[in-house]
């Protein structure tokens, strides 16, 4: 399975009530790695102003297969 994959669609995430309803907003073309300890699709925190802005650190903001166009050469 590819490890790399970029958003086709972009979305917003809410993270919900441990982080104070921290909501961001992730850009189509953001790109995202595969997580095999979570079996998850992650688009890097880094890679979104707001939540590379804020003082949690998470592993990444989740994806769903269906928004993704993965990357056949990786």
């Amino acid at each position: 399975m590819p490890r790399i994959a970029t958003v086709i669609n972009s979305f917003i995430h809410d993270f919900g009530a441990g982080t104070n309803n921290l909501t961001v907003n992730v850009p189509a073309g953001a790109v995202c790695h595969w997580h095999e300890e979570n079996q998850c699709w992650y688009v890097d925190a880094t890679q979104v102003e707001a939540f590379a802005r804020h003082d949690a650190i998470y592993r990444g903001i989740p994806v769903s297969l269906d928004n993704l166009a993965l990357d056949r050469r990786s």
